[in-house]
């Protein structure tokens, strides 16, 4: 069994390798133009004997005067620039002073604000982060703003109001949480319906409050995806659940079992998906999302 997993690893890993661009960045697909978010998950799960080549290839990218932006004449993505700077992270890749550019405007960065009935009752208008400018503010996005503000933090690469947006994003997930746990893309309550949970969108937003786990409304959600995992078998939502569990102290034999056997049945060539389970299957790769 021990050889049929390295087996399985190594070949994902060769096909990353295979499809990295001479530059250094991966499209979704091979042959495909480089993106941000393949790439920070194959550099993520990859973790190659070059890390000093891996450091360049985000400390290079594209920019816009707001953020990192998907390709040459792209926009920018706010969740793919959060995931991006959680990376340089983990790759131990720049000083205080270069990443906190990206920090400042990820901090200034707002999804558009709405006031569903939940915000009227508290009194508030709540502004997370969306997924591109001038656009709703949703649960991926916020997760992975608030995640990597965190990390932020905690090495002292703060702006000056760091600590009101993370008060912000944490109040957002709170305020959307759905009845059963969880969460979806948005409001969990629409048009007198509430909505389900998503499986994916939980484990990035459990990845977020890793640090709340003592929290009612963070205990029910990871009630939620500990039961709910592996009814919703996909690569990414496997992997990611992998990952939020990890992080919540919670056990993931039978999560990543179901991960190998689906990665061995369903064979994928996108880069993400291939990136996000090597960093769910290696033993530490939980820890690039640690706080």
């Amino acid at each position: 069994m021990t050889t049929q997993i390295r087996s399985l690893e190594d070949s994902l890993r060769k096909q990353l390798s295979s499809a990295r661009h001479r530059d250094g960045g991966w499209g979704y697909e091979p042959g495909c133009v480089p993106r941000l978010e393949p790439t920070c998950w194959a550099l993520l799960g990859l973790r190659t004997p070059r890390p000093q080549f891996d450091r360049v290839v985000l400390s290079r990218w594209p920019s816009s005067v707001d953020g990192l932006v998907e390709q040459h004449g792209g926009v920018v993505n706010w969740s793919f620039h959060a995931l991006a700077l959680s990376t340089r992270l983990a790759l131990g890749d720049g000083s205080i002073s270069q990443l906190r550019s990206l920090v400042r405007s990820l901090v200034d960065a707002r999804g558009i604000a709405q006031q569903p009935p939940s915000a009227q009752r508290q009194g508030g208008r709540l502004e997370g982060w969306s997924w591109i400018d001038n656009s709703f503010s949703w649960v991926e996005p916020t997760s992975w703003a608030l995640l990597v503000l965190k990390q932020c933090r905690v090495r002292g690469i703060v702006t000056r109001e760091t600590d009101k947006r993370i008060q912000d994003g944490e109040a957002t997930l709170e305020q959307r949480v759905c009845s059963t746990g969880g969460w979806n893309y948005g409001d969990s309550p629409t048009l007198g319906h509430n909505l389900p949970a998503y499986v994916p969108t939980t484990a990035i937003a459990l990845l977020a409050l890793q640090d709340r786990r003592d929290e009612p409304f963070v205990r029910r959600s990871l009630d939620y995806l500990e039961e709910h995992t592996e009814n919703h078998p996909s690569i990414r939502a496997l992997a990611l659940s992998a990952l939020a569990l990890k992080r919540h102290g919670c056990s993931t034999t039978r999560v990543e079992a179901q991960l190998r056997q689906w990665l061995d049945q369903h064979p994928t060539t996108d880069a993400a998906t291939i990136g996000m389970a090597l960093c769910a299957l290696h033993r530490s790769g939980a820890d690039a999302f640690a706080l």
